[in-house]
């Protein structure tokens, strides 16, 4: 889950990662729009190595969700 962490901190600077659970809702996440939703997504594609396409983020509402469509697409967690 760090390395999810990681990139959410670099999309999103403003975010306190340290207190993020995977409960923490998306919309909770400073400056979430739907422009740095793509830009999450581009950068959890370049950082996992995994095509999110198809399913892109839309209806993903926390960081569990998040975890759960990687997984789906092969992507390892620590």
């Amino acid at each position: 889950m760090k390395k999810l962490f990681e990139v959410v901190k670099s999309v999103f600077p403003d975010a306190v990662v340290e207190k993020y659970t995977p409960a923490t809702l998306l919309e909770d996440i400073p400056d979430w729009d739907s422009m740095n939703s793509v830009n999450l997504q581009i950068e959890l594609e370049n950082v996992f190595g995994v095509s999110l396409l198809d399913d892109g983020l839309d209806g993903k509402t926390s960081i569990q969700e998040l975890m759960n469509l990687l997984k789906e697409k092969g992507a390892k967690f620590d």
